[in-house]
């Protein structure tokens, strides 16, 4: 191999890892999502946590500002998302959580912590912003299931790269015999993977 060719190969594993790195630092490869049926009681969703623990719920809606997320909690876990500060949104409290370009957009500033915001009619303390997409984070309120909510995403994060699949399979049946609509399911898995796969390729 000549060195033009071989400055041209280092090149391009250099970037593959580097975009291998930047996508692992973002997505959790071991994460498992569904997009189900509305969920309009709050009994269902105390079952659904009863049989899946560790999973959890989002219910989204597209605003004229922001995607806002409804959510179970664990975001952080699932997204990987990062947060300048902690805690993340718990269902026991009244907080929200800001991405930086809503929180820029809104308050012209990121250094929002304590103050209040209104969503849907409903006063809400802002606890924390995070670095990524153009979200809103609320606690889950049973009170908001009846809102026209876009869609209801479950998502679940297993134990270990090698248990994604084989948990997968164990919450599809207990969604299905939850009698739950599965409208989409999707893993972030391969696409965690996808360019140290591609780097492989490449040196072979």
């Amino acid at each position: 191999m000549s060195i033009k060719s071989a400055l041209k190969t280092l090149s391009i594993l250099a970037f593959l890892l580097t975009a291998q790195w930047w996508v692992q630092s973002h997505y959790n490869g071991d994460t498992v999502y569904y997009e189900i049926g509305p969920i309009k009681k709050a009994i269902s969703v105390e079952e659904l946590q009863n049989w899946l623990p560790g999973l959890t719920l989002n219910w989204e809606l597209q605003t004229a500002d922001y995607n806002l997320i409804m959510t179970t909690g664990n975001d952080q876990l699932h997204k990987k998302l990062r947060g300048k500060d902690k805690p993340w949104v718990s269902p026991a409290n009244q907080e929200a959580v800001l991405s930086a370009k809503v929180a820029d957009r809104l308050f012209k500033s990121t250094d929002i912590a304590s103050k209040s915001i209104r969503i849907m009619d409903r006063p809400y303390i802002i606890s924390n912003v995070v670095e990524e997409g153009n979200n809103v984070y609320i606690p889950f309120n049973p009170d908001l299931l009846s809102k026209p909510w876009n869609r209801v995403r479950l998502f679940y994060t297993a134990s270990s790269y090698q248990q994604v699949e084989m948990d997968d399979a164990r919450y599809s049946n207990l969604i299905a015999l939850l009698k739950f609509d599965v409208y989409h399911k999707g893993y972030s898995k391969g696409g965690v993977y996808i360019f140290y796969n591609l780097a492989l390729l490449t040196l072979v």
